[in-house]
């Protein structure tokens, strides 16, 4: 038995669902070809496509709650995970070692081009030039 009883209502809940923030503290939501996966897994007979969920966000949602941003590729919007990810901290204020979060980032979206410490570290760097505040990392 499903927990929504119309798929409006699902999609309505997985487009105001925050996925992760990133961070500059800004909350992002799921790609739409992810929400149209879970619908099809909820409601099997869904015809949903990206175009009614846009509907949905702009013409029913837009007005009504504050929406989380959404990338449309794929491509950024991991990046801005693994991003997130190294401004990230634990109860302790350490932060997740480079290889942890090219793991994290690579579990979460498989598609994407992994991502190299090297890069990594520059991303880190550029987010320190923006005086955004860093955590110690474990080797």
């Amino acid at each position: 038995m499903t927990r929504y009883k119309t798929i409006k209502e699902y999609a309505q809940h997985l487009l105001l669902f925050t996925d992760f923030v990133d961070c500059y503290g800004r909350r992002v939501g799921l790609h739409y070809d992810v929400i149209l996966e879970r619908i099809r897994r909820e409601f099997p007979r869904s015809r949903t496509t990206k175009r009614a969920l846009r509907y949905i966000l702009h013409y029913q949602l837009d007005r009504a709650a504050r929406l989380p941003a959404r990338h449309r590729s794929r491509r950024i919007l991991s990046r801005e995970y693994a991003r997130s990810l190294l401004v990230y901290c634990d109860s302790q204020g350490v932060g997740l070692s480079l290889s942890r979060i090219s793991r994290k980032k690579r579990d979460k979206f498989p598609f994407t081009p992994s991502i190299s410490a090297r890069t990594l570290q520059s991303w880190e760097d550029a987010l320190k030039r923006e005086n955004i505040a860093m955590p110690e990392r474990r080797a």
